[in-house]
């Protein structure tokens, strides 16, 4: 069983192929996460370039103090 969470699909038989993507795929996210933690925390900025200040941190209603 193959389970993609970026695409939101289960493989219960995976070919060869499959396993070659999922491979090269999971090859690139250890990369990329790899590389993010090498350059640290850093400012926060737009994608041009702006400077941003993140004032709180929140991904769902949870996380923040009502």
């Amino acid at each position: 069983m193959l389970v993609d969470g970026h695409r939101g699909i289960v493989i219960l038989r995976p070919g060869p192929e499959d396993l070659r993507e999922f491979e090269a795929r999971r090859r690139q996210e250890a990369r990329r996460v790899r590389r993010r933690d090498e350059r640290g925390a850093g400012p926060a900025v737009t994608l041009d370039g702006h400077p941003v200040t993140l004032l709180a941190n929140i991904e769902t209603s949870h996380d923040a103090p009502m």
